[in-house]
């Protein structure tokens, strides 16, 4: 029986996906379980197929399945569909884990049978640094569930990633999950950018900082239309998310004058 599936969608990834795999193989095997890497390969054009197929030669556990491009959201829930284990994990293709990740949200979730998902930390040691149980309420001033930090059981596999949006779709997906099911943080660090890029600002998707913010607001609106925060918590997360937004503008811009 597979414990472990574990999602990587992978486009254009040549410069990072043996890393990306190596460090979820290196995470499974230390934790001596048996495990399945699925990698869906959003119709890439380099050489990272290639890459792939010469990894899953080399490791029957990893599964290279290609679809025609259709973004992240349609290639994670293609993932979801194929997956097999009682456990399932996501990571992004230039993203790696960190030694233990899987090992300190394995005991949690064996100490904690209510609890369906757990998270952790990103890139950096955040001033989030307790471990809680988070509620919508908790997610409308900050996203506790970024999509290469979680663990979670195999009865959520059925929330499908919306691929109706372009923007902070996987919060919505976190947002959808808690609506049914109990899901935990954990204050340590378990996976970072191949490239230490920042998590906002900086390249890909994450650079469109106007977009992202619309995305974040329809966010606090979801939040408030399933009736979990009160209208003046929804103003005030709007008002919080809007100066989150400023800052992110400020220091992204210093940041790329910096680097030239």
């Amino acid at each position: 029986m597979t414990q472990l599936s574990v999602i990587i969608p992978s486009y254009n990834s040549e410069n990072t996906i043996e890393a990306c795999i190596a460090s979820v193989v290196d995470e499974c095997n230390s934790c001596s379980m048996d495990y399945e890497i699925l990698v869906i390969d959003d119709g890439s054009n380099d050489s990272s197929p290639d890459i792939i197929k010469k990894l899953a030669k080399k490791n029957k556990n990893i599964i290279y399945i290609r679809q025609e491009n259709a973004g992240p959201s349609a290639a994670r829930n293609n993932g979801l569909s194929k997956a097999s284990g009682e456990f399932i994990a996501l990571n992004d293709s230039d993203d790696i884990w960190l030694e233990g990740k899987l090992k300190k949200q394995f005991e949690y979730l064996t100490n904690n049978p209510e609890v369906d998902l757990v998270s952790c930390q990103y890139s950096k040691p955040s001033k989030y640094n307790a471990e809680k149980v988070v509620s919508l309420r908790d997610m409308a001033f900050h996203n506790y569930f970024l999509t290469p930090t979680v663990v979670f059981r195999k009865n959520v596999k059925n929330v499908q990633f919306p691929e109706n949006l372009k923007y902070s779709e996987d919060m919505r997906y976190f947002l959808t999950v808690l609506l049914n099911h109990k899901c935990a943080y954990l204050p340590f660090v378990g996976s970072r950018n191949f490239f230490n890029k920042l998590s906002f600002g900086d390249s890909g998707l994450s650079s469109h900082l106007f977009l992202m913010e619309k995305g974040e607001l329809s966010n606090i609106a979801f939040i408030f239309k399933q009736r979990k925060i009160s209208f003046f918590v929804y103003i005030t997360a709007i008002i919080y998310s809007l100066l989150k937004f400023l800052r992110r503008l400020i220091f992204s811009t210093l940041h790329k004058i910096i680097k030239k």
